[in-house]
């Protein structure tokens, strides 16, 4: 019986077959967390960006603040609450 299933593999035509019941929730789990980490990325670039502009003189400067880098931490903290939402709500 052995010798039947290892001549396949020896000849080079072993097959594998995989039946996976719950594959589907298992892949949306992943598309979910990568999507998540993705804009985590994308926010952090943005407040750190935003530190680099606000350190460089010109642009327009109300207060003393440079209303590019202002923009980029409204944008990474509404991005930032968005994440904590969505983090909330996907448990």
């Amino acid at each position: 019986m052995a010798r039947a299933r290892l001549n396949p593999a020896r000849k080079g035509r072993l097959t594998l077959r995989v039946d996976l019941d719950r594959g589907d929730s298992y892949l949306l789990q992943i598309v979910r967390a990568v999507g998540l980490l993705t804009m985590g990325i994308v926010i952090a670039a943005l407040v750190v960006g935003s530190s680099i502009v606000m350190t460089a003189a010109g642009g327009g400067i109300p207060f003393g603040l440079s209303v590019f880098a202002m923009t980029g931490f409204a944008v990474a903290v509404a991005g930032g609450f968005w994440l904590l939402v969505s983090l909330w709500r996907n448990r």
